[in-house]
């Protein structure tokens, strides 16, 4: 099963190293290997 973006649907895609990222609905920010950048730039 393919995880998708909860905002756009696009594909989630998986970096090498966690990167601390915010949370695009909630604006807490985590250290994630899930690309948070997506063709709708979010």
């Amino acid at each position: 099963m393919q995880e998708e973006c909860l905002i756009c649907k696009a594909p989630l895609e998986y970096l090498e190293a966690d990167v601390l990222m915010e949370c695009g609905i909630c604006h807490k920010k985590e250290l994630s290997k899930r690309c948070p950048f997506s063709k709708a730039n979010h």
